[in-house]
């Protein structure tokens, strides 16, 4: 299991301007992401064995079921580690605004956008490049949407989830390609293609989508089942900064369960 922890592979999505790879970590269903644009690149939701040359890193949220490598990849190439403060980490980092837009340099004319998706956690945030790609952390992905409960505030929660997704994710154009931070055991994972959907494709097969704000709320707080492995220790080390060593990794290994 430790082996297959460590194994990952790659797809690419071209867009105009630029690609984004998928650096997909096959054992936990872990994509990190590589938003590059000629010398530029910036990083979202990397995990600990990244190596990049990068300018800034983002985490869409404090992940409980994985280590972020995050501050440890800012720190490591000198690049901008920017997070959400609704989420109370305790280190240094720049603050993200909602709407707040990251220009990528070599002149492409191509920004990303941080847009605070409250929901799976308070400071959950999804970043819109361009007009053709979301990377929408575990607010949705292409199996379902984010569990709503891991901080005790599950009807709460939920509905700030459903305004997320209808004012933030399912409002965008039809072809806009939604990049998840996870996919399940039920994902079809093909070498070379990114784990995607379009948000047309999500919104007519996801059940949930189509549901209207009370039933979404009790739905999503009726399904959220067993919580990730470790998930209390994951949490604080990703809040904290705290040192990613070997007993912090050994509790890592597992499955992902940050869906409904």
């Amino acid at each position: 299991m430790a082996a297959w922890g460590l194994v990952y592979d790659t797809a690419i999505l071209e867009i105009p301007g630029a690609r984004i790879v998928q650096v997909r970590r096959r054992g936990k269903g872990c994509p990190s992401y590589v938003i590059g644009a000629r010398a530029d690149a910036f990083v979202v939701d990397p995990s600990l064995d990244a190596e990049w040359r990068i300018s800034r890193v983002f985490d869409t949220h404090p992940h409980a079921d994985r280590l972020s490598g995050a501050r440890a990849l800012a720190d490591q190439t000198g690049a901008s580690l920017h997070l959400n403060p609704a989420d109370a980490f305790g280190f240094a980092f720049s603050p993200l605004h909602d709407g707040g837009r990251f220009e990528l340099g070599g002149g492409v004319g191509l920004s990303v956008a941080a847009v605070h998706a409250p929901g799976h956690t308070q400071g959950s945030t999804i970043y819109v490049v361009g007009g053709h790609a979301v990377l929408s952390g575990d607010t949705l992905f292409v199996c379902g949407v984010g569990r709503p409960d891991l901080a005790e505030r599950a009807e709460e929660f939920a509905a700030n989830l459903y305004r997320s997704l209808h004012d933030e994710v399912l409002s965008l154009a039809d072809g806009v390609t939604v990049l998840p931070a996870h996919y399940g055991d039920d994902v079809l994972v093909v070498p070379g293609n990114p784990v995607s959907a379009t948000v047309a494709e999500l919104r007519a097969t996801l059940r949930p989508l189509s549901l209207g704000p009370e039933e979404f709320v009790a739905w999503a707080t009726a399904r959220v089942g067993q919580r990730p492995p470790n998930y209390l220790e994951m949490m604080k080390a990703n809040m904290t900064g705290a040192p990613a060593g070997p007993g912090l990794r050994q509790l890592e290994l597992g499955p992902n369960r940050c869906s409904v």
